[in-house]
């Protein structure tokens, strides 16, 4: 889906979500991923370009936009994991398919949640830098600043992330 400039991916990845384990170094001082974190990442990787590959955007989805992520967490027990690292193995996986580097992915998530179908859902909202440009004056870039300092000040409230991104993107949320 294409929404003046904006483009929007769905998807989900079925299965526990997995969050991003700290990297490991062995003895001989070589760095290395944890295997479960490999898996999941592989599994993500693979559910992103399932769900890139299967809408109309395949070919138009621009790898060197702005990005704005949502995850939605669910697991099947009561023992939920830490969210921003669930956040950081999706984005990380994401890496190459969906964008050229997450350095410009940023996002919300919500608590994780317990469900008897464990899974992530994800939404990225995607518009390319060039598309925003001309439409930046003075005026609306200190509006959007003092905008991100709020929001910055006390996060948390997804309708404050929306209302930032309405501001951001110049479009109704």
């Amino acid at each position: 889906m294409t929404l003046t400039g904006i483009h929007v991916l769905r998807y989900s990845v079925i299965g526990r979500p997995v969050p991003k384990g700290r990297p490991r170094t062995t003895k001989a001082g070589h760095t290395y991923t944890p295997p479960e974190t490999r898996a999941y990442e592989k599994q993500a990787k693979a559910a992103a370009a399932k769900a890139l590959a299967e809408t109309d955007q395949a070919l138009t989805w621009p790898m060197d936009g702005i990005y704005h992520v949502t995850l939605g967490i669910y697991c099947a027990t009561a023992q939920l994991p830490d969210a921003d690292n669930v956040f950081k193995a999706v984005t990380d996986a994401a890496t190459g398919v969906l964008w050229a580097d997450d350095k410009r992915v940023g996002g919300t998530f919500w608590p994780a949640q317990v469900s008897k179908d464990p899974r992530v859902d994800v939404e990225i909202r995607c518009t390319r830098r060039c598309e925003l440009e001309p439409w930046i004056s003075p005026f609306s870039a200190n509006i959007r600043f003092q905008a991100a300092q709020l929001v910055a000040s006390r996060p948390g409230s997804v309708a404050e992330w929306h209302a930032l991104a309405a501001l951001y993107l110049a479009v109704d949320v």
